[in-house]
């Protein structure tokens, strides 16, 4: 049966001390619950996996309870084919305007598409300078200051859209875009 890669995004671990995960036991638990040539990237819970089951959300739940099980506390996790991914990071609206600054563009991944009319409604916020765009299931930000000061958080987010979410950096995404290349 042919596997199929995937990039699961953990939210909140090994931040401040808190819901600390070592990666080498998320990789062993990865490979327990019969994920196939799991990868980490940095400390933030970023994992490369292959696996011949195809159903994201059965591979969420898997995951989330899995983790539940093993460290004691919920992680909310969203979880990517290797050709979202491709495609998240070509449809980057801001990356298209000339000579964007790469240190000020994250992403925000959601765990599904939103409805229409919470995303409308959403898009008509502005917390200028910050910048956001929503484009399927992932919410594009051009931040110039710092991240972590802007009121464009995943619980502005969570709460807009009423679904779970993760945010990247840039770098990040490319750097977990390029190791997807190497499977």
């Amino acid at each position: 049966m042919k596997t199929t890669t995937y990039i699961a995004l953990l939210r909140g671990i090994n931040v401040g001390g808190h819901r600390i995960i070592p990666m080498k036991a998320l990789r062993q638990l990865c490979l327990d619950i019969g994920f196939d040539e799991v990868q980490t990237y940095i400390q933030s819970g970023n994992i490369i996996f292959t696996t011949e089951k195809t159903e994201i959300t059965d591979l969420q739940i898997q995951l989330t309870k899995a983790i539940k099980h093993q460290f004691g506390f919920d992680v909310p996790v969203v979880i990517l084919l290797a050709d979202e991914l491709t495609q998240l990071v070509e449809k980057n609206p801001f990356v298209l305007e000339e000579n964007p600054n790469i240190n000020h563009l994250t992403v925000t991944v959601l765990g599904n598409i939103p409805q229409k009319e919470l995303a409308s409604k959403l898009a008509e916020v502005s917390f200028a300078p910050d910048r956001f765009k929503i484009v399927d299931r992932q919410v594009y930000l051009h931040i110039p200051g710092s991240y972590h000061k802007s009121k464009l958080s995943n619980q502005f987010f969570e709460s807009g859209l009423q679904t779970a979410a993760t945010t990247r950096n840039w770098k990040t995404m490319l750097k977990l875009l390029s190791l997807t290349h190497t499977y």
